[in-house]
């Protein structure tokens, strides 16, 4: 997280990060491998952390009402753990 001026909302489950971005982040963007996209996930009222819950937990919260991570950050961000440059196709 500390290669993003601003991270939004980040669940942890199973050893795996899931970052909430804005609707249709998707396009346009390369995910390196070791990203998953999953799309449709939908937010219903503020996130809670509760370590007691069952499947992701919420292991960061930025100040503020809005819960997403830049796209564009974040996948820039990914691309320098996994190693590689990032790409857009052409």
């Amino acid at each position: 997280m500390e290669l993003l001026p601003r991270a939004g909302c980040v669940y942890s489950a199973s050893g795996r990060w899931w970052w909430i971005v804005p609707p249709r982040s998707d396009s346009g963007l390369n995910w390196p491998g070791i990203a998953e996209y999953s799309v449709g996930a939908v937010l219903t009222g503020a996130p809670e952390r509760n370590a007691a819950a069952e499947g992701p937990r919420l292991i960061h919260r930025p100040e503020g009402t809005v819960p997403y991570t830049h796209p564009l950050v974040l996948h820039i961000a990914v691309c320098a753990v996994a190693g590689v440059s990032p790409s857009w196709p052409d």
